[in-house]
Order: structure tokens, then sequence, then C-alpha cells
């Protein structure tokens, strides 16, 4: 099953286990020290290193927040892979779940559902009904179990620890560099693209429209970007991407992410399509008329090739 979404209890997890476990929305990196740390013991252990996860997220259930997502699931489960893990599991949090006793959490779920030979945490885990496990709780209950522990430090660069919250207010200034530098690449949306008014055909600027889904979108702005789509071919291209409102065409459609894909005059209505924001242009505007538009996208256009990456064509 490698390369799996896995929902628990599952009969494809291979024992033993050693277990890296954590939200990993972003799978930042923070997130990606402690699966190295996991993927280091399996292999001094002589086990299969996974990643466990939660969904839906806690705070949802027990506070009735929905955070913004830096990643959608099926993305994280890739990000794991990435790094080394054989899958992501998921188990389901909801009340029933939430009540379990940190003891009956680890021994339970970790070591009865998953055989984990070793457990892998960041320093802030917290566990079990009201949050009351933590990290000398889980070294406990290691050794009465004869599991290996590890609490991961959590990574820090000049501004403080790198986390989801602070990469979740980056991407909402439209700071996308920071963001990158956070997660250890750019954030990314992923949505189908739809049929739009195609006035961006008409500007000579042909866009794809690109369903917003769950993950963060960033502030209003243009941006720089790295999109990729199958009609597309293979690679990433680079493309100018505006998230707005579109005050100068006035349509009222409301908040659109459109990528105007350089050099490419693919068809890319229906097929799924990934953004990479790199770098914020500007913020939005209200230009007097389209000839100042059209201007306004070519000037985008020639500071997104300014940043483009080897890769982009």
């Amino acid at each position: 099953m490698a390369g799996s979404l896995l929902e628990l209890p599952s009969a494809f997890v291979e024992r033993p286990a050693v277990v890296a476990v954590g939200n990993f929305d972003g799978v930042h990196r923070g997130h990606q020290a402690l699966l190295a740390e996991a993927a280091r013991m399996a292999g001094e252990l002589a086990a299969t290193p996974y990643a466990l996860t939660f969904w839906p997220h806690p705070a949802q259930v027990l506070a009735g927040k929905t955070p913004t997502l830096l990643t959608a699931l099926p993305r994280r489960a890739e990000l794991v892979l990435e790094a080394g893990m054989r899958a992501l599991l998921v188990q389901r949090f909801d009340r029933a779940f939430a009540q379990l006793s940190p003891e009956a959490f680890f021994e339970r779920l970790l070591v009865r559902e998953l055989g984990a030979k070793g457990v892998v945490v960041g320093g802030d885990f917290r566990f079990g009904r009201d949050r009351a496990g933590d990290g000398a709780t889980l070294e406990a209950l290691g050794r009465a179990h004869g599991v290996r522990v590890f609490s991961v430090r959590m990574v820090e660069d000049d501004a403080g620890p790198v986390g989801s919250r602070r990469i979740r207010q980056a991407i909402a200034d439209g700071d996308v560099r920071t963001a990158a530098a956070l997660l250890g690449r750019p954030h990314a949306i992923e949505g189908v693209v739809e049929r739009g008014a195609q006035r961006g055909r008409t500007l000579g600027f042909p866009t794809a429209n690109v369903a917003t889904g769950e993950v963060q979108v960033p502030a209003v702005g243009v941006y720089a970007a790295l999109v990729s789509a199958a009609p597309l071919g293979p690679g990433r291209k680079l493309a100018v991407v505006n998230v707005g409102h579109r005050p100068t065409l006035a349509d009222g459609r409301g908040l659109t992410v459109e990528a105007h894909v350089l050099g490419a005059s693919t068809d890319l209505y229906g097929a799924s399509m990934r953004v990479e924001f790199l770098e914020r242009l500007r913020g939005e505007q209200r230009f007097d008329g389209l000839e100042s538009l059209k201007r306004a996208i070519a000037a985008d256009c020639e500071a997104a090739r300014a940043l483009a990456p080897a890769e982009a064509p």
C-alpha cells in the first residue's frame, strides 16, 4: 500500500511501525524535521515509518472552529511520502475519540492498532482527553510498553518557531515569499479550471479561472506563480495570477483566482491545476480603462519572467 492515504483502523499497516504523530497541515519545515527523525528511527529499528494525522481538525470538533488549511488531506499524503513515510494514516477525530485518556490513546491506537515500536512527536505535542498528555506522559507510557519515544525540538528561524499559524498569517498578508521559506516550498492551491467570462482572452491575456477550495488563498493582488496541469505537459509553467475582484471589469463575480500561463494557448477547461505562488507583484488596482489594464498585465508578465526559476520556460 505504498503511496496510500489510509483511514484507520487499517489492516495494511506493516508492523513493527514507527509513527510520527501530528496535524501536519502544510508539512512545513518543522514537520519535515519530525518526519526525518521518524525515517531515521525506522531504519534503526528495522520498522516501517508512517505519519499519523487526525481528521477533521480537532479544533473543528472541540470548538466549532474550522481553521483555514495550508494543504488538503490528499496533498499532505503526497508530501509525507516525499519525506520518506510509507503512508499517511488518518484517524477520524470525533467527540468519542477526544474522550480517550492519554493511556488509552497510547495503548489502543499506537501500540495495539498500529504496532508502534517507535513514536515521534513535536515538542509541544498534547494528547488525550482535555489535552492531559504531554511529553513526560508519552515517555512514561513508552517505557511501560517498550516503545521508543522521541520529541523533536521546534524548528526556529530569526523570527521564532516555524509553525502553521505564522504561515497562515504570511499568506493572509500576501507575503508568499516568507510562507515559502517556512514551508520549504511555495504555497499552493489546486482546483478545476472553470469557464469564466473570457474577458482576458479579448484583452490578449487568456486566463484559467481556478476554482478555490478549502486551502487558504493569498491576499488579493497579482502574483508570479508556477502552474501545472495535464494539458500543459510535464513540468511547471510560469504564470501571472490575479487573486481578487476584478475592479476594472466590475463583473460582480466575487473573489476569483485567474492564471495567465505565459506562452500557453492550450484549452484548460475542466483540467485540475496546481498554482504555486512565488512572489506578490502588486496589489489589486482599478484602472481607468482596458488599455491601462492591458499595459499593467504586460508589465506583470515581464516582472514574472524576471523572477522565474530556471525550470520554467
